[in-house]
């Protein structure tokens, strides 16, 4: 490349940066700025007044339910044990279970 074409090529790569090339309005810059700091600023709102609260009611609700599950189990499991007493104590003869004899005489008489 000569010396001559050196000039035409440089001036020619400014006028296309000149073409292309945008200034920045710094107030405009300023102003998307602080709307950007307002919209985070009302994210991290959301996420403390109404996700986290939720997930806290969340968590309280599936404590209490693990407490009603497990009273109901524990409700089960007595009526299956009690229930099981009984019918050994229907299977027991009334004389083993009745020492004096008292329920068998009034069967006689």
């Amino acid at each position: 490349m000569s010396y001559s074409m050196t000039i035409p090529y440089v001036l020619t790569f400014y006028s296309l940066h000149l073409q292309y090339s945008r200034s920045i309005d710094m107030e405009n810059l300023q102003s998307h700025l602080i709307t950007i700091g307002r919209q985070l600023d009302e994210m991290e709102q959301v996420l403390e007044n109404k996700i986290a609260r939720g997930a806290t009611m969340i968590n309280n609700a599936y404590g209490e339910y693990k407490q009603i599950i497990s009273r109901l189990r524990a409700s089960v499991v007595y009526l299956q044990t009690s229930e099981s007493e009984h019918a050994l104590e229907e299977r027991v003869d009334p004389e083993e279970h009745d020492p004096y004899g008292i329920t068998s005489h009034s069967r006689d008489a």
